[in-house]
């Protein structure tokens, strides 16, 4: 895809210098170029604007008004940098202090609903998908798949995404979640809505990520859509997520409740980590959960079912079984911060893990 031309000109240079070289270390998107000569007027802007020589031009907001009034000739293509929070109807207008993955979104998604073009991520690797589920709460299932997703970020050096299906999704209690008006819910506005297909496709303008390269798509402020998508609905996102071909692995996160959704969902798993916590209530549910799978589903995916056992204390009456992942009881893995909840990777519940993780790896 060639790259989103940006001219920046505003009135604040180190501010311009500044974002400028943000946004140009932050993707291979933008080709940023910053205006720093004092002597730059408007109505060479106006002309540059009208001559298509950039793509978007993000300026003072005096600028902005100006253009708005006169009318000028691809004016949509001037974003105002605005000193305070811009409501949201005020799209040509960006909160300059919004913060890098919030201004990058909004230009992403501004460029493609101005220009119609879509974002393609020149990526050859096929895509394999990591299902972890529970049919027991409390057990430990959003903590592992974050953990396993954050492994192969760290092993294969590309990138995963966490995805959760969860009604009440976990992201933001693994992730820090950085303020952006681009959600899962906007996302799914975009590519299910005709003519609006285009946005969708600049998937990083709704994703965030972690300090270990993990990311995740920023949460709705209400309940998550996924769990309530249809089965057609369904493949539909998840082969938008094969087609960008951004991501090398995609972890899911979701319940073990025997539905049409959840089957149809198992059926794109490569493998499916079923987890308990080696209580019997945790292993009845799970062996429930498999039982009441419809033949056709527990036959095209029992090969790829995992069976995995978190809080795990060593005991020597009971050798562990060599068809399942233990992970050990680790509570000081576990931190809760203001961010959310902080797991260490270098503690014994990271080397159990660190064990799945490199089990995936090298099976896909």
């Amino acid at each position: 895809m060639s790259k989103i031309k940006l001219l920046i000109h505003h009135k604040d240079k180190e501010y311009t210098f500044a974002l400028g070289r943000a946004l140009a270390l932050k993707g291979s998107c933008f080709a940023v170029e910053l205006d720093t000569d004092e002597e730059v007027s408007y109505e060479s802007i106006i002309q540059a604007a009208r001559e298509n020589k950039y793509d978007l031009f993000l300026v003072d907001t005096e600028c902005k008004h100006k253009a708005d009034r006169e009318n000028a000739v691809n004016r949509e293509r001037l974003l105002g940098l605005a000193e305070t929070p811009c409501p949201a109807e005020s799209s040509n207008y960006i909160y300059k202090y919004g913060g890098l993955d919030s201004i990058s979104s909004q230009i992403q998604i501004l460029y493609s609903i101005l220009t119609g073009k879509r974002r393609i991520y020149l990526n050859g690797n096929k895509t394999e998908i990591i299902g972890v589920t529970s049919g027991a709460g409390g057990v430990g299932t959003s903590s592992i798949a974050i953990s396993v997703a954050r492994e192969l970020v760290s092993l294969d050096r590309r990138d995963v995404l966490y995805v959760s299906f969860e009604e009440t999704e976990s992201t933001s209690v693994y992730m820090p979640i950085s303020e952006g008006q681009a959600s899962i819910s906007e996302y799914l506005y975009y590519f299910f809505t005709a003519g609006k297909e285009v946005t969708s496709s600049f998937i990083d303008s709704f994703i965030v990520s972690d300090m270990y390269g993990l990311c995740g798509f920023r949460p709705a402020c209400g309940l998550n859509e996924l769990p309530d998508l249809s089965c057609d609905f369904q493949r539909k996102f998840l082969d938008s997520l094969f087609k960008s071909g951004r991501f090398r692995y995609i972890v899911i996160d979701f319940p073990a409740r025997v539905s049409e959704r959840i089957e149809h969902l198992m059926e794109y798993c490569h493998r499916i980590l079923i987890v308990d916590d080696g209580r019997p209530v945790s292993l009845v549910k799970n062996q429930n959960f498999i039982d009441n799978i419809s033949a056709r589903t527990l036959e095209e995916t029992w090969e790829r079912i995992t069976r995995v056992t978190n809080k795990w204390t060593p005991d020597n009456e009971h050798m562990p079984e060599g068809d399942r992942f233990y992970i050990e009881y680790d509570d000081e893995s576990f931190t809760i911060s203001d961010h959310g909840i902080e797991i260490s990777l270098a503690r014994r519940f990271g080397l159990g893990v660190r064990k799945i993780a490199d089990e995936l790896e090298a099976e896909i």
